[in-house]
């Protein structure tokens, strides 16, 4: 910080109190990452099918993202200030309405793990969870956990491994 001026941390400091707790604008956000830990919670849908395969939903990211580029991904969200206290409702109803676009589940998340690793943007204490999903998703593109390829980004790999071991204890594989 021996490059910093006192001046512009005051600056800096002026802006930031001006904001209101919640989402923050990318760019601001993206720089906050880079300095910061940040909170994430991710769910990795998974289904059984009649078959026997157990599949997944993946997004993909915007050709213009500025860290993964077109790149798939689990649905996940970061932990905001303006979220209820004491409870992830909130960053799960983001997931499951904002991202999944209503997608039925046949339970509550499911805790998998947490992951406090370094990614592209910066580090991040990621909370791991799964559903259940049942039907059809109405977003996203539904793969086979035995089809994943390197499109998808590397830590998501990780999220989905550990959550498919877990699932497939639950329902007795």
């Amino acid at each position: 910080m021996s490059n910093i001026q006192a001046s512009e941390i005051k600056t800096a400091v002026e802006i930031l109190e001006k904001l209101e707790p919640g989402v923050l604008p990318f760019e601001l956000f993206h720089q906050i990452a880079r300095l910061y830990v940040t909170p994430i919670i991710e769910i990795v849908p998974l289904k059984k099918h009649a078959s026997g395969e157990i599949t997944t939903i993946l997004l993909q990211r915007d050709d213009d993202d500025p860290v993964w580029p077109g790149m798939m991904h689990t649905p996940g969200t970061v932990v905001r200030a303006s979220d209820t206290e004491g409870t992830f409702v909130d960053a799960f109803a983001r997931i499951l309405e904002d991202e999944l676009r209503g997608l039925e589940v046949a339970q509550n998340p499911q805790l998998v793990s947490y992951e406090f690793h370094q990614v592209q943007r910066g580090r991040e204490l990621a909370l791991v969870f799964f559903v259940e999903y049942v039907g059809q998703p109405k977003y996203g593109t539904e793969v086979s956990i035995n089809e994943l390829s390197d499109e998808v980004i590397d830590t998501q790999l990780e999220f989905i491994g550990k959550a498919v071991d877990i699932f497939k204890k639950n329902i007795k594989i």
